[in-house]
């Protein structure tokens, strides 16, 4: 499982920014709901520090069920997109 922890973290930074941008938020109200300083949102957005299992928990909640749906789903479909590329990669080095 560790070797996820990477996609996960950059899954989750793509993911939260895009959502607060679709939703018209600021960096400042979703600090609030996060129960965080913006300063130390906007470095977790921007991917300076990695999501707690809290703020990821925070961030479901914020969430509809279909879309907490969606982003799990999201993120296997991610992750085995990485598992694709990584399989095609070592095939292609065989090849040579």
């Amino acid at each position: 499982m560790r070797q996820f922890r990477d996609e996960l973290r950059s899954y989750l930074h793509g993911l939260i920014a895009a959502e607060r941008k679709e939703l018209h938020l600021t960096q400042e109200q979703m600090a609030d709901y996060f129960h965080m300083n913006p300063r130390s949102y906007s470095d977790l957005e921007h991917g300076k520090y990695a999501f707690s299992g809290v703020s990821v928990m925070f961030f479901l909640a914020y969430l509809s069920n279909d879309d907490i749906i969606r982003v799990v789903r999201g993120f296997y479909l991610y992750i085995l997109d990485v598992l694709e590329g990584e399989n095609a990669e070592g095939e292609n080095g065989h090849d040579s």
